[in-house]
C-alpha cells in the first residue's frame, strides 16, 4: 500500500481564527464606549455565546446554594440549551435584554 500524505490547506486554519474566551472578554475591555451591552458580548462571542453563557449560568449551580436559586439558574440554561438543540446558528436573546448594558470599569 502506497500512502501518500495530505496537502496541507493554505491560508489560516481554524485553530489561528478561534480567540480564547479571556482575548475576546479582554477586547470587550478594551472598547472605548463607556457602556457595553448584552448585544455587543454576543457580537464578540459569535456563535460560542451558547457555551459562554451556559458556563455562566452553570458555574454557580456547582456550589451549594439556597433552595430556589437553581429554578432562578436553571430557567436560562433551558432557554439557552433549546436554542442549542433546535440548532440556531446564533443565540437569540428579546431586544429588551439585549439592550441592557453594564458600566466598563475604568
Amino acid at each position: 500500500m502506497n500512502a501518500t500524505p495530505h496537502p496541507q490547506p493554505a491560508g489560516p486554519t481554524v485553530v489561528d481564527a478561534v480567540h480564547r474566551f479571556s482575548d475576546i472578554l479582554a477586547g470587550l475591555a478594551a472598547r472605548k464606549e463607556a457602556k457595553v451591552t448584552v448585544a455587543d458580548v454576543l457580537d464578540a462571542f459569535g456563535d460560542r455565546a451558547f457555551g459562554a453563557l451556559l458556563a455562566v449560568f452553570a458555574a454557580p449551580l456547582a456550589l451549594p446554594m439556597p433552595p430556589g436559586v437553581s429554578a432562578i439558574l436553571g430557567a436560562p440554561l433551558i432557554f439557552i440549551a433549546f436554542q442549542l438543540m433546535i440548532g440556531r446558528p446564533t443565540l437569540w436573546l428579546p431586544k429588551a435584554l439585549m439592550n441592557r448594558s453594564m458600566r466598563r470599569a475604568e
